[in-house]
């Protein structure tokens, strides 16, 4: 009766034990489950990665922790291969994520990083469109037409693919041209033969010169503001019809006229921010991004148009409505700067 006693007390110590060895264990993996959420909405992945990794060593079968740690690992792939400009690859590791990621707050990066993935895909479809055009031209053998196009992509970034196509595109244009020229010379008469090599040559140099003016005059109008280490890219067709007013805490795009200097307009306004709070409301078409971790809002308001109404300049007037119209243009070129 004594040993069945002793063996009684020994069996119920045993249990006693493992059940406060289980509950232990489960509330450290609540605990660690807990922080490693926290570190997650906080934008802390590599914290948050290592509570996760702690609570599947001790629970494999934990559904949330496995889902979290794949959404940590999928972003993490997905902004690496966007910033190596590697965006279809980049959409493959967005389209694997889990689709508890929207219960988090990793969502709204996750959201913007698809938003400019997509944008960047749509660049990239509609630069390939351009260059089959140009090659179907080129096969037409209208080869001013061709040169046209080619000099419309000054200031355009291309991929690696997209930059070996123009540049096959341009040799067989030159070769294309120097065959053309060939068959012309050879149909001029032998006596003028020096008068038109001479004229050639110097319609040549002209051109060239003239290109070279030109080239200088293509592209967009790149702008620094090295007091907010910001940089980005104008439209071209504002060359000469804007002004950039810079303060402590942004920039004001402002319009100009030559011929009627006391017309005004206002194209854009960037703001840096303190915190998001700090983002005013009472402005049209504002977009907030993160610049090396400062925040800035880029807008416009139609309280602050053009004046030239009031002078009777209509046609002024339709000149700063279309020109105010490409700010959009600038949005996606915003960049950090240094020196």
């Amino acid at each position: 009766m004594k040993k069945n006693k002793i063996i009684k007390l020994i069996m119920a110590t045993v249990i006693t034990t493992l059940a406060m060895t289980l509950c232990a264990c489960g509330n450290g993996v609540k605990q660690k489950m807990d922080t490693g959420i926290t570190h997650l909405n906080n934008g802390e992945y590599e914290e948050a990665k290592k509570d996760l990794d702690e609570v599947l060593k001790k629970d494999p079968n934990n559904i949330e922790a496995k889902n979290l740690e794949q959404i940590i690992i999928d972003f993490n792939n997905a902004e690496t291969e966007y910033k190596n400009n590697n965006f279809s690859k980049a959409k493959e590791e967005l389209d694997k994520l889990p689709s508890e990621y929207s219960n988090y707050s990793i969502k709204e990066k996750i959201e913007e990083l698809k938003k400019n993935v997509n944008i960047k895909l749509e660049e990239i479809e509609k630069v390939n469109s351009k260059l089959d055009d140009i090659n179907k031209v080129l096969s037409e053998n209208k080869l001013k037409e061709v040169e046209k196009e080619i000099e419309a992509f000054n200031g355009t970034t291309l991929t690696e693919e997209q930059s070996k196509k123009l540049e096959a595109i341009k040799n067989e244009l030159n070769v294309k041209i120097e065959k053309k020229a060939e068959e012309e010379r050879i149909k001029k008469e032998k006596a003028e033969k020096k008068r038109i090599e001479k004229e050639k040559k110097a319609k040549e140099e002209k051109l060239k010169k003239l290109k070279e003016q030109e080239s200088k005059n293509l592209g967009n109008i790149h702008y620094v503001n090295e007091k907010l280490g910001i940089q980005m890219e104008l439209p071209t067709d504002w060359r000469g019809h804007y002004k950039a007013y810079e303060y402590d805490k942004g920039i004001t795009f402002k319009y100009v006229n030559k011929n009627n200097p006391n017309v005004y307009g206002t194209f854009l306004f960037i703001h840096k921010l303190r915190d998001e709070k700090d983002a005013s409301s009472h402005v049209d078409d504002s977009h907030i991004i993160d610049i090396n971790g400062s925040k800035f809002q880029i807008s416009s308001t139609s309280d602050i148009g053009c004046n030239a109404e009031e002078f009777g300049e209509i046609e002024i007037l339709k000149e700063f409505s279309k020109l105010r119209k490409q700010k959009s243009l600038i949005y996606r070129t915003i960049r950090a700067y240094k020196k």
